[in-house]
């Protein structure tokens, strides 16, 4: 015997078990019977069973042991026929509303509606880089005086960042007293533009125009309040206008670079809201926009980079900090969806649990879209108003892997609830023995009974229903019994006959 094939039976038997003890448990089979399968053995258009044409024969407990003619299965039991028309009807399974209640299942409605998308991602602060202002000198000289000190120190607005002692600044120094002193209009206008363009401020033209005293050196000052990010000279160095002296960036915004995985990467859109938390913050939030979306994916971690311009007026942020990041991305309209718990993912791709009504349950296959956090869109496969099982619905399927499993449940010819061989209608008294473990009602007992050779049904802890007449009050807890079962028009078993073990009948 193939030593997966009797793995993948076990398997398939404890689950059926578990399922059928369930149902048992609450009075009832676990799987509801049809039309096809009520006493008689009449079909649901009025046809015999005999007359139906059978597709196949199957193991009850492997569905991939198949055959052409009846037979026994590799663990000995009588293999199962498969009807065309079950086939041609499609897959459903019959389960009775308490057993339906006892697994927990609930149903969800496949709607359509506006689809939100809620995208979280992670994010870290960097120096907002439209702010970088870039200190070279207009002409060539020495730095005299050298105020900065380090990356990092902060400087006010008016504050002298270096002296600059060179040639061309004192020549054009000249030159504009000369055009004050000769009270030519021109020239003097031409003097100032010079003067400009090699970096004097208009503080310092007016200074000069009142004073008339050339200075050896200009002092260069921020303009801003900033923060030195680069250092490329020392105090002495010559210079040039080709020369980075040193690099300034502000805090009053801060850019915030977001990286999105890349299956959320088709909602970003410039303009989408956000909220952004901190780690340093805890409780704070801040508001942006995406402002920027990057136009490839990093290589490395595939995801697409967005980025965000923070208002840090405070000064509270400061780059590279770590935060985390939540962007609503706009709905989209007219979308058919149902809850995430709804679908099942599998090798051969998702489906869906879809309650028919009347107890009965099919499963489709879906092709699916975007995900939200609750839902997921259905492209294919459902439509408007279909009931979604959305919980239960892992053992509803359970049996429904192989292609002919469900019809198998469909038709209630599981192997625990009948012996194969008896005729339709025939009521047939089954021995049995075993010890009460508990009366569980007026007329029910929980008893756990020897195997049932009959029924196929190994030892287990099951509940019966004494028929009516049937007395149960001279049996207790842990009396061993011997007792009849007989079947009734809904495929279950009751006691016709109820004894002590030993006492005389």
């Amino acid at each position: 015997m193939n030593g997966k094939t009797i793995i993948a039976a076990l398997l398939g038997a404890c689950v059926m078990l578990a399922v059928v003890w369930f149902g048992w448990s609450a009075g009832w089979v676990d799987v509801a019977m049809t039309e096809q399968d009520q006493p008689g053995g009449m079909a649901a258009d009025g046809g015999d069973e005999t007359t139906r044409k059978v597709a196949y024969w199957v193991a009850p407990m492997d569905p991939n042991f198949r055959q052409e003619k009846p037979g026994k299965s590799p663990m000995g039991m009588d293999l199962i026929p498969v009807y065309t028309d079950q086939i041609n009807q499609g897959a459903s399974i019959g389960i009775h509303p308490q057993i339906a209640q006892n697994l927990g299942v609930r149903t969800a409605k496949a709607s359509v509606g506006d689809f939100h998308r809620t995208v979280h991602a992670v994010g870290y602060t960097q120096w907002d880089e439209a702010s970088f202002e870039m200190l070279h000198p207009r002409a060539a000289g020495w730095i005299e005086k050298f105020w900065l000190k380090s990356v990092g120190d902060t400087v006010k607005r008016g504050e002298v960042l270096y002296e600059l002692f060179a040639p061309l600044l004192v020549s054009a120094q000249r030159e504009y007293v000369t055009a004050i002193r000769s009270n030519n209009r021109a020239l003097i206008d031409a003097a100032e533009d010079r003067m400009s363009a090699l970096g004097f401020t208009r503080q310092q033209i007016s200074t000069l125009r009142k004073s008339r005293k050339v200075s050896g050196r200009l002092k260069v000052q921020s303009d801003r309040d900033a923060v030195v990010t680069h250092i490329g000279v020392r105090e002495g160095n010559y210079i040039k206008p080709e020369t980075n002296i040193a690099t300034l960036a502000s805090l009053k915004t801060i850019w915030l670079d977001v990286d999105v995985f890349e299956a959320d990467s088709i909602w970003m859109r410039e303009g989408l809201t956000a909220s952004v938390q901190f780690a340093g913050y805890p409780g704070d939030v801040w508001h942006s926009q995406v402002a920027y979306v990057y136009p490839e994916l990093d290589p490395k971690t595939r995801s697409l980079r967005l980025r965000m311009v923070m208002d840090n007026r405070d000064g509270r942020l400061r780059p590279n900090m770590f935060s985390k990041v939540t962007i609503q991305a706009e709905p989209r309209v007219d979308v058919l969806s149902v809850p995430r718990e709804a679908v099942i993912h599998s090798g051969n791709g998702a489906r869906v649990v879809v309650a028919l009504g009347d107890g009965r349950f099919a499963v489709n296959a879906v092709k699916t879209g975007v995900v939200n956090q609750e839902r997921v869109e259905i492209l294919q496969g459902l439509k408007a108003g279909d009931d979604v099982v959305i919980s239960g619905q892992f053992l509803l399927d359970a049996e429904a892997n192989g292609e002919e499993a469900l019809q198998r449940l469909d038709s209630g010819k599981v192997m625990m609830m009948k012996d194969n061989d008896s005729q339709p209608g025939q009521k047939q008294a089954i021995y049995a023995t075993g010890t009460v473990v508990e009366r569980t009602g007026d007329n029910t007992l929980m008893i756990n009974h020897a195997p049932i050779p009959a029924l196929e049904w190994p030892a287990m802890t099951m509940q019966f229903r004494a028929a009516p007449g049937v007395s149960i009050d001279h049996v207790n807890s842990s009396d061993k019994v011997e007792f009849l079962l007989e079947p009734e028009a809904d495929g279950s078993y009751c006691i016709s006959e109820l004894h002590k073990t030993g006492d005389a009948r």
